[in-house]
C-alpha cells in the first residue's frame, strides 16, 4: 500500500497496487483482471502507464457488493 502525503502533512486515502490487492484478497492476477473487466472492481489507470491503482473506496465498494464477492470466490 502506498500512502501519499501533501505538503501540510494531511494524508490522502491509501492507494493499492495490483500486488497489494492480490495479497489482501488472496487472489491471482487473472481474477483481478476479470473483476476489473466485469466492472466489479473500480480502478484508476493513468495514460501511458501500464499499472492499475485502487483506492480504499474501490476496495470497499467491491467488498460490500455480494454479487462481486460471490464472483471472486467461485
Amino acid at each position: 500500500m502506498i500512502e501519499k502525503t501533501i505538503p501540510n502533512n494531511e494524508f490522502i486515502k491509501p492507494v493499492y497496487s495490483n500486488k497489494d490487492l492480490m495479497s489482501l484478497l488472496n487472489v491471482k492476477a487473472e481474477l483481478l483482471r476479470k473483476l476489473r473487466n466485469k466492472g466489479y472492481l473500480g480502478y484508476t489507470k493513468y495514460p501511458n502507464c501500464d499499472k492499475f491503482w485502487y483506492t480504499q473506496k474501490d476496495l470497499d465498494n467491491f467488498l460490500n457488493n455480494p454479487i462481486a464477492r460471490r464472483e471472486a470466490w467461485k
